[in-house]
Parts: C-alpha cells; structure tokens; sequence
C-alpha cells in the first residue's frame, strides 16, 4: 500500500512538472512569435519612415534646384521696377538644339507675373504698368575647333501675336546677360570651346500676357551660327523652334 501511493504521488509530480515545462515552453515560443512580429512590425515601419524621409529629401531637393535658377533674377528684377512678382509657372525640361557641333539647350525658364512697376520701365510692356516677364536659361556650346560669329536673337512669338516679343536685358543684372558675354568684341564671337551660359528676359504686358496665356504655349526661335559674320551664306546648322509651354496642362500635351 505504501509503496503504490509513494508511486502514485511520484506520478503526479513528475506528470505536474511536465506540464510546467510544456507551459514555459509554450511560453517561450510565444514569446519569440511576438519578438518576431514585433521584429518584423518595427522593420517594416522603419523602412516605411525612411523612405518617407527620402521622398521630402527629393522633393526638397527638386524645389530648391528649381528655384536657384531664378531666385536672385526675380529680386533684382522686383529691386529694378520696383514692382511685386509673383511666379505663375515653372519648367526645367531641357530642350537641346545641335547645329554641326554648336549646341544650344534651353535649360529652365519661369513666367513670372510683375505688378505695379515703374512706368520708366512701361514702353517694354505696351505702356503697361502690369504684366509678366519669361525668365529663360539658355546654353550655347562651341564644340568646333574655330571662332564662330554667332547672334543669339532668340525671338518669341505665340499663336495669334502681331508682333514678335524681344529680350529686355535690363531686367537682368549685367553679368547674367547672354549679350553681355557674347558681345565683347562687339562682334559676337563665339570662341572654339566655349560654354556659355546666361538668361533671357522676355517682357509681356497685362493684355499680352492674357493673350499669351490663352494661347498655351510660347516660341523661341534658335538661330544659327556663321563661321563669317559678313557672309550670310557661311551659316551652319539649322535653325528650330523650341515650344514653351506656360502650365501644367499644355506640358503634358506637349510632352
């Protein structure tokens, strides 16, 4: 009798200790799910944040490229008129035109709309005292191995103008001007190798800039080098037309 009851409370305790053990152990593998999942939770938000962050970073980044181009034009320009601007658009698509080894890329411009300027300033835009400007950003490489006359007349006009619209380069300080550069010699000569890069201002009054923007678009005509400035026929390459759109709507059409 002694013995089978000591045996039936051994059976009991070891039966009791194999329960505990599976509990901890079930605990422990518990435990080590959730470690996991938590692992795995925190990861994945990690990443999440991460990315995150690296999205404003690009955004950021594209802001303040975008912006560089222009920012200190649109200051001295403000300075200049004393008027107020406001930017109505931005592109930085490139477009690149070659003509036998002269290149020329229209690397960004803006539409900026200016308001109550000087009417010293009025005759550039139809004697207006409202209006815009187009601050456009030109490249002009030499890539031959000689001197090259070349006039960078860049005219634009847009459906429906009666008059073609001309660069106002007092818009712009003296060092920013691509006539400024090019115009050394009085000759505009492009030297072998060179690389030149300048702005534009194209000035538009409050009822050309209406025109302007229900036209969509705008043109630019590329001219052409000369190897001598007397000589017409010395031309090379060809002329084109890079198109500018003025919002988001006619980018994406003309894209």
């Amino acid at each position: 009798m002694g013995n089978k009851f000591m045996l039936f409370i051994t059976l009991l305790i070891s039966a009791a200790l194999f329960t505990a053990c599976g509990d901890e152990e079930a605990i422990d593998a518990a435990d080590e799910n959730e470690a996991v999942v938590e692992e795995g939770v925190t990861e994945e938000t990690e990443e999440k944040a991460e990315e995150g962050i690296e999205e404003a970073e690009e955004e950021s980044a594209e802001e303040t490229t975008i912006d560089s181009h222009f920012t200190e034009l649109i200051a001295f320009m403000e300075e200049e008129t004393q008027g107020t601007a406001a930017v109505l658009y931005e592109n930085t698509d490139t477009q690149t035109h070659e003509m036998e080894g002269v290149n020329v890329s229209l690397d960004a411009y803006t539409l900026v709309e200016l308001l109550d300027f000087h009417a010293n300033f009025g005759a550039w835009f139809d004697d207006q005292t409202d209006g815009a400007v187009i601050l456009s950003q030109y490249t002009i490489t030499n890539n031959t191995d000689e001197d090259l006359y070349y006039a960078p007349n860049y005219l634009m006009s847009y459906t429906g103008s009666d008059q073609d619209i001309v660069t106002y380069n007092s818009l712009l300080p003296e060092e920013k001007q691509i006539p400024n550069i090019l115009a050394d010699s009085e000759e505009f000569w492009l030297e072998a190798g060179d690389e030149i890069n300048r702005y534009y201002a194209y000035p538009l009054g409050e009822d050309r800039l209406e025109e302007v923007l229900n036209a969509g678009n705008i043109e630019v005509e590329i001219t052409t080098p000369q190897t001598d400035a007397d000589d017409l026929s010395s031309v090379i390459g060809s002329e084109t037309v890079f198109t500018l759109p003025l919002d988001e709507n006619n980018a994406e059409t003309t894209d």
